[in-house]
């Protein structure tokens, strides 16, 4: 997958590039990016066509989303998993 910020740098765009094009305001831009805003059906298939990429392949995390899975340190019986 890709997100949407990728999405928009892999065709050398600018966000205020991307909001031209798409009819918008960068400030809307950035809302989408970091997941402040989610689009509508009709910005979806504008931002299909602007950045090449089918809506199944992005990825719509907030900015301060990480990726990593810390390991968990509690105790349990042995065979026993933490529902941490």
């Amino acid at each position: 997958g890709i997100t949407l910020k990728a999405a928009r740098t892999n065709k050398k765009m600018r966000q205020v590039d991307a909001a031209k094009a798409l009819g918008v305001s960068m400030y809307t831009i950035q809302n989408y990016e970091s997941s402040k805003t989610y689009l509508d059906v009709h910005m979806l298939k504008k931002i299909e066509k602007l950045y090449g990429f089918p809506y199944s392949e992005i990825i719509f995390l907030p900015n301060n989303y990480t990726w990593s899975v810390e390991t968990c340190q509690h105790e349990t019986r042995k065979g026993d998993d933490c529902l941490c």
